[in-house]
């Protein structure tokens, strides 16, 4: 948050804003980096019930979210502008948090979260990921209405392609459809702007390691470099 802000919110140089600061005390102070630590499966049994601050609407959850902080945190702030970590959707922060939600419901006991939980932040997510209906994703996103404004001047983030994505496509959900037998397909967009080549190779291998029979949509806007035989 820059200085000036700092200083019309009354918190001064080295305050530790919830403890010495002007919110010294105040009960809501959660940010959804406080989640992280299960991405490396770094928690002790004992403190899932962090969790379900993240399906609460009232602290993370969010039609294009979940929020980088809490609803009730007094900074609680959805930035026109780059770039505050105070309230706007983060993709990136949406995938730590997508890697270390499946983990939590992998590796530890509880009943907080389910797997349904998981799919559902996973559609929020791929749901914000859109520009006047076209596929897209840019640095920061409005919780509440998904729009870029403010994060996808020119020569900013038009370039802010998240691997992780495809990472949480390939190593959480295609296990997960497969396994449950949701689908017998696997269909990739490969176009630029989508998914392009590498990706759609990569996701139609994991795919068909899995037993799901691969199809792609290519050149339906500009023409692409080659594509592998997504068959092969």
């Amino acid at each position: 948050m820059k200085i000036g802000l700092l200083a019309m919110s009354g918190i001064r140089a080295h305050d530790l804003t919830y403890e010495s600061g002007p919110y010294a005390g105040d009960a809501h102070g959660r940010e959804q980096i406080g989640l992280v630590p299960w991405q490396f499966n770094l928690p002790d049994p004992g403190y899932e019930e962090a969790w379900r601050a993240l399906l609460d609407t009232a602290r993370f959850l969010a039609p294009y979210g979940p929020t980088t902080v809490e609803r009730h945190d007094p900074l609680f702030h959805v930035s026109a502008r780059c770039c505050e970590w105070s309230g706007n959707s983060w993709p990136y922060a949406t995938t730590q948090t997508l890697v270390a939600l499946a983990n939590l419901l992998n590796n530890y006991r509880q009943d907080v979260v389910s797997r349904q939980d998981w799919f559902r932040v996973f559609q929020t997510y791929t749901r914000t990921q859109r520009l006047a209906g076209r596929p897209y994703i840019a640095e920061a996103a409005n919780p509440d209405d998904g729009s870029w404004d403010g994060h996808n001047s020119p020569y900013h983030s038009e370039h802010y392609f998240h691997s992780g994505y495809v990472d949480l496509v390939i190593t959480r959900m295609i296990p997960e459809v497969a396994e449950r037998k949701l689908a017998r397909f696997c269909d990739v967009f490969c176009e630029a702007g989508v998914f392009s080549v590498e990706q759609s190779e990569r996701i139609f291998r994991a795919a068909k390691g899995v037993g799901l029979e691969p199809r792609v949509h290519a050149d339906e806007r500009r023409p692409e470099p080659a594509l592998d035989d997504p068959a092969r």
